[in-house]
């Protein structure tokens, strides 16, 4: 079984998230109960404890259970000694005092824990306020994808105890590449990464949640099957609401706008998206080749429609195809990727194509044209015609 375990565990009484790996430690409580003071400036979900303070809207006595120590938070408490200190608000703080709980006391009572505890390193527990119809929901939609930029995390469990079910996605990692499994479901992914060296002037417009030295940046790549059809996307650790003609998921720490899912039109942003996913795209090809189709990885690439998906893919659109332009980019009649300036080009690629048996038979493969499989669709067709273009 791969290794980092992850388990979310619903009751019609509580929400429970249970995981392997380090015990919390006293940073990390003391980041949940202070956010926006971290110390930490790496690219981690959840950095900054912020995400933690969402519990609260559908609990009111949140619970961390962990090897190291077990604290627990209760709206209620909060207000009987903040009170006091300053009568008359409609709410006072809940994550800002913490007090001990006992792991024993809470497990001997509750099954589920105790269940949990038994493997697990951490396990928060949320005792619910309201209805969990729309958490089944969420469970149900939760992006498995997840699991490409969590590289410690090799299995992700929902187990929904009002409804029945149990869903489970494995990720097993061979180098770059990624096969996710659900059952009788196979994705096969290819992970690039690459570290992005931030401008001064980018790192102080992005503020202290994003500014940075360098960030990490990684281009998840569908190998095949239905999401290698499918238009990208924007993640920053979960999915954005931008969308781009670049097949795949490009990850990276994005400033966010109030809403976790939208991107700001930042320079911080932009150099991420002009800069580094360029280079990301130029310096994957070679490891696309395919004897069977070595212009396959043309489907990839970006189109240039009448209208952009949205303004993070309307900004990249030029760049990737400049960054291709100047490396070995299309391959030739031998299926070896060429530089631009060392390929001959038919006049005419449609009808190319259509004579391509003809042209098998009287073109060497040791002579430098393109290669027939660039022009098998009229897609690729224009994405050659794309690349020519700053060539001519």
């Amino acid at each position: 079984l791969p290794h980092g375990r992850i388990r979310i565990v619903l009751t019609d009484e509580a929400l429970y998230c249970a995981n392997e790996g380090a015990p919390f430690t006293e940073a990390g409580y003391r980041t949940l109960m202070l956010s926006h003071s971290s110390e930490k400036r790496d690219d981690q979900i959840g950095r900054f404890g912020l995400g933690f303070k969402s519990v609260i809207q559908i609990s009111d006595s949140p619970q961390i259970f962990s090897r190291s120590c077990s604290v627990k938070w209760d709206r209620r408490h909060s207000t009987e000694l903040l009170e006091p200190l300053l009568p008359g608000l409609a709410s006072y703080p809940v994550l800002r005092i913490a007090t001990p709980v006992n792991p024993v006391d809470a497990a001997s009572s509750d099954p589920v824990l105790a269940e949990l505890m038994a493997w697990a390193a951490t396990v928060v527990k949320l005792p619910l306020v309201q209805q969990a119809a729309w958490l089944s929901e969420e469970m149900r939609i939760f992006p498995h994808e997840f699991l490409l930029f969590s590289q410690n995390i090799g299995l992700l469990e929902f187990d929904n105890r009002i409804e029945g079910t149990l869903t489970a996605w494995t990720a097993r990692r061979n180098g770059f590449d990624v096969l996710l499994e659900n059952g009788e479901m196979q994705e096969e992914w290819r992970i690039f990464r690459y570290k992005h060296q931030v401008s001064p002037q980018a790192a102080v417009e992005a503020g202290s949640i994003a500014a940075r030295d360098t960030v990490d940046v990684t281009w998840a790549v569908p190998i095949k099957g239905n999401p290698r059809r499918q238009r990208g996307s924007f993640w920053n650790y979960f999915p954005t609401s931008h969308t781009t003609s670049l097949r795949g998921i490009v990850n990276a720490a994005f400033k966010m706008n109030e809403d976790p899912h939208s991107m700001l039109h930042t320079l911080y942003n932009k150099e991420i998206l002009q800069k580094a996913v360029p280079m990301m795209v130029a310096g994957s090809l070679a490891s696309f080749q395919d004897k069977a189709d070595p212009a396959g990885f043309l489907d990839l690439l970006p189109a240039r429609g009448r209208e952009a998906p949205s303004w993070a893919d309307s900004i990249i659109n030029e760049p990737i195809f400049a960054a291709l332009s100047a490396v070995p980019c299309l391959p030739d009649r031998a299926g070896e990727l060429q530089l631009i300036s060392n390929l001959w080009f038919p006049p005419d690629l449609e009808e190319a194509s259509r004579l391509e048996d003809m042209w098998d038979s009287w073109v060497g493969l040791d002579r430098p044209w393109l290669h027939r499989s660039a022009s098998t669709t009229e897609e690729r067709r224009l994405i050659v015609r794309r690349l020519l273009a700053p060539a001519t």
